[in-house]
Order: structure tokens, then sequence, then C-alpha cells
């Protein structure tokens, strides 16, 4: 299969199988992100690959990419929620069988946080954000991330229609060059 054909399979797979193909749930808007952002020597970490076909995008258009998924659901305030659990076996399951074949991609069992004490600062070209939603965790996937991009790299991640992903950016001092795409991804120029 040429890069033309998967990524057209790749337009027509749900990002969350469990859920509809809607423009949210596509990786088209991803796409036009990459396409603007993106460069084929980039070294990236994809927080949150849940199934892997976001993952499967960005393989086909940077160097290397670091997958970072605990396949695990626990709720921040409250605990762990076991009726999810089947639906992160499943999915942590379905991602390896769908990536099995692609050498450029890393994947790392960890929580984010986790993840990111074993890089460097300042050595990575991108991250995109798309683990857990709830305000706490983007601002710590946010903060413990930031500074492992190189200046004048990409942090971006998914999921913009959520009011406090657009309040962390600004606290956080993150709103220089902000770009939105169909799917709600966004990015960010690290300075």
């Amino acid at each position: 299969m040429n890069n033309e054909q998967r990524l057209e399979e790749l337009f027509n797979i749900p990002r969350m199988g469990h859920a509809a193909l809607e423009p949210h749930n596509s990786v088209r808007g991803l796409h036009e992100l990459i396409k603007a952002c993106f460069n084929p020597e980039f070294v990236m970490v994809e927080i949150g690959s849940f199934q892997g076909v976001s993952t499967m995008l960005f393989a086909m258009h940077v160097q290397k990419i670091y997958s970072i998924d605990c396949y695990d659901y626990v709720v921040p305030e409250s605990g762990r929620i076991p009726s999810h659990d089947q639906l992160f076996v499943d999915a942590e399951k379905i991602f390896l069988e769908r990536t099995s074949d692609i050498k450029n991609i890393i994947k790392v069992r960890k929580s984010s946080v986790d993840a990111a004490k074993e890089f460097e600062d300042r050595t990575l070209d991108a991250v995109y954000v798309d683990a857990e939603h709830d305000p706490i965790s983007v601002r710590s996937d946010i903060n413990a991330w930031k500074n492992k991009i190189k200046v004048n790299g990409i942090l971006c991640g998914h999921d913009f229609y959520l009011p406090h992903i657009y309040t962390i950016l600004h606290e956080e001092g993150l709103i220089n060059e902000l770009y939105t795409y169909p799917d709600s991804s966004w990015s960010v120029i690290i300075k």
C-alpha cells in the first residue's frame, strides 16, 4: 500500500473507534496541521495514542514518533472507573496490530508526566497532547512537555473546542502564533 492509499484509509477510520466518524473524530484536520507545521526530520511525542490512527498519520510524516499512553483510565478526582478498563485493553491491542510494521514508532507505556522525565529539555521538534481531557491533566501534560520542545518547535494537541484548553495555553503564556484546525487540533510555536 502506498502513502496515498494509506492516507485515504486513515481518513476513513475514526480516531476513537468506538465513536462515529465525524470531523472531530477524524484525522483530516490533523493532516492539515502536519502539512502546515511538520517536516520529515521531526522527532516528536504523541501523548495519548489510543488505537493508533493519529500515530500512524504522524509516522508517515516524521522521522520518529514516541507514542506515550498508559492505556489506563483513572479519573483524577475520584480514581478508577473499572467499566472503562476493557476499552483500554482493546485499544492497546488494536494499536499494536495497526502499528506492528511501522518502524519509526516507539511505544512507551507510561503516564505522560512519568514519560516526560526520560526526555532532555529542548530535544523534541513537536509534542501533540491528546490524552485525558480534564483541565488538571491537560495542564499537567503541557507543563511536563513544553520545555522538552526545541525553540521554534511545535506544541500542539486536540480538543480545542474545550474552553479550558485556550485558558490553560493563555495562563501558561503559550498563545503566541496559535492556530486551530477543522478537527479541533491546535498548535503554538514554542519560544
